[in-house]
């Protein structure tokens, strides 16, 4: 299982608009939110694949979908369960 993290503009939806779509495709297995304009989720497809799906429903602003699992290099502060979440598998 990838974990991923989705960056976007305000013009391609409020937060609730976008977790929704996320919700609604069924390669989304779980996400999860605690910033503006981000939400991290897991599925085993790739960004390619998950970006014409919610472009698909989400037609206008911008946004970006980057791995962030286990061997990835990255660092940051976040609360201890949402390092938890973006570790797990």
């Amino acid at each position: 299982m990838n974990t991923y993290i989705i960056t976007y503009s305000d013009k391609l939806g409020t937060q609730e608009q976008v977790a929704d779509v996320l919700d609604n495709i069924s390669d989304i297995t779980d996400w999860r939110y605690d910033m503006q304009n981000c939400i991290y989720f897991k599925s085993e497809k790739t960004p390619d694949y998950l970006a014409k799906k919610i472009r698909t429903k989400l037609p206008k602003g911008k946004f970006i979908i980057v791995e962030i699992g286990n061997n990835k290099m990255r660092n940051g502060y976040l609360d201890p369960d949402m390092w938890d979440f973006i570790n797990s598998n």
